[in-house]
C-alpha cells in the first residue's frame, strides 16, 4: 500500500467518504513514519514497555539537548502525546 502511495495510485478503499479520508490520513502517517525510520517503525512494539531510569534519563537527554519531544519520541517508538 505505501508504495501505491508514494506513485499516487489509485487505492481502493470501501465506504464512505469519512471513512475515506480516515483511511488516507492513515496511509500518510505510515509513509511518513516509514519514511523517518524504515520498516522498523511500523512494527508493533510491546504495549506496556517496561523503562528502566537510564532510558528515560536517555530520553530526556535527547530532548535538552535539542531534539524535539516528536522525534525523541519516534525514535523510541512511542507517541509524542
Amino acid at each position: 500500500m505505501l508504495n501505491k502511495y508514494k506513485n499516487i495510485e489509485h487505492i481502493t478503499h470501501p465506504g464512505t467518504r469519512k471513512q475515506h479520508d480516515n483511511f488516507m490520513n492513515q496511509a500518510r502517517a505510515w509513509t511518513k513514519n516509514y519514511h523517518d525510520l524504515g520498516v522498523a517503525r511500523l512494527e508493533r512494539s510491546a504495549p506496556n514497555k517496561d523503562w528502566t531510569p537510564k532510558t528515560r534519563f536517555e530520553l530526556v537527554v535527547k530532548v535538552l539537548a535539542g531534539n524535539s519531544i516528536s522525534s525523541a519520541s519516534k525514535m523510541a517508538h512511542v507517541n509524542a502525546f
